[in-house]
């Protein structure tokens, strides 16, 4: 921001529209529909659900390790995740790549349907919970 601007001599320049910006529609409404669309709130469910599953349905004396296990399974694999992503763009290019791991991302939930997991509806019952 200029001097000029801050005295008011002339106006400060409009901002740059962004890619996801309307002509009409408010910017909160424009950002809350990326924010919905990014899947964020999904997440954050499904983060919730299975932490509760795993405190009420995971003994005490395990608690701990399953925590452990779970968060290196799921951060530990975004730098291999990153990794292979440049990988792949600097051999592929860039749009190869984004069509590439969209399509991968669009599969991966395929496999476990072929499963006897996709019948499972319950579950377990509540109450197995092993005491320090």
């Amino acid at each position: 921001m200029s001097a000029a601007c801050l005295v008011g001599l002339r106006p400060e320049p409009e901002p740059e529209p962004t890619a996801g910006d309307h002509p009409g529609m408010p910017r909160q409404i424009g950002e809350g529909i990326r924010f919905i669309m990014s899947g964020s709130p999904l997440r954050a469910m499904l983060a919730v659900a299975a932490m509760t599953f795993r405190g009420n349905f995971v003994p005490v004396r395990l608690l701990g390790r399953v925590t452990a296990a779970s968060r290196l399974f799921v951060f530990g694999t975004v730098p291999l995740g990153a990794a292979t992503a440049g990988l792949l763009a600097s051999t592929l290019g860039i749009r190869a790549t984004m069509w590439t791991l969209a399509t991968l991302h669009g599969i991966t939930p395929l496999p476990p349907l072929a499963t006897s997991s996709r019948k499972l509806r319950d579950f377990p019952v509540s109450g197995t919970r092993e005491a320090v």
